[in-house]
């Protein structure tokens, strides 16, 4: 699988108030192909909208209006309602997407130490207190897991 490593600092994504829990310094992140694909598919767009528009605004955005500035919270907000009715999923706020993720990620056995990076807390407790109630599900496949590594080892 194919993953593209990129710096933080080229999301132009920005919000009003910087979470205390969040790193504010991300570094870098890892991408899947399928997302630097589309990525790429959209930029080739908005060269096209640049060529066009003779007002364009280069602030070297990811995701821009059609003129290259700053896209409106409520246009992403008015976006993601629509998508969710579309899919026929229920309401929720973008953080939702993020609960869901972490939630889904640590149902997959994927390491808490993982999640807190890719979540950007700071400390592996901010994880573990947030999203504790995920694990209370997994205590009977992990004592499944045990039991079924312990025979094998005694059965040897």
């Amino acid at each position: 699988m194919h993953k593209t490593t990129i710096k933080a600092s080229t999301y132009a994504l920005y919000r009003r108030h910087l979470d205390k829990h969040i790193i504010p310094t991300l570094g870098h992140i890892q991408l899947q192909s399928f997302v630097v694909d589309s990525l790429l598919e959209y930029r080739k767009h908005q060269l096209k909208l640049r060529v066009r528009s003779s007002r364009w605004q280069d602030k070297d955005l990811v995701f821009s209006t059609a003129r290259g500035g700053y896209v409106a919270p409520q246009y992403v907000y008015d976006a993601l309602k629509a998508l969710l009715k579309e899919a026929g999923l229920p309401d929720m706020r973008f953080h939702d997407l993020r609960h869901s993720a972490i939630s889904i990620w640590l149902a997959m056995g994927i390491n808490p130490k993982v999640i807190q990076e890719l979540a950007g807390h700071s400390d592996i407790r901010i994880t573990m207190n947030v999203y504790g109630h995920v694990f209370p599900g997994m205590h009977g496949q992990a004592m499944d897991d045990f039991d079924r590594k312990f025979r094998a080892v005694t059965e040897e």
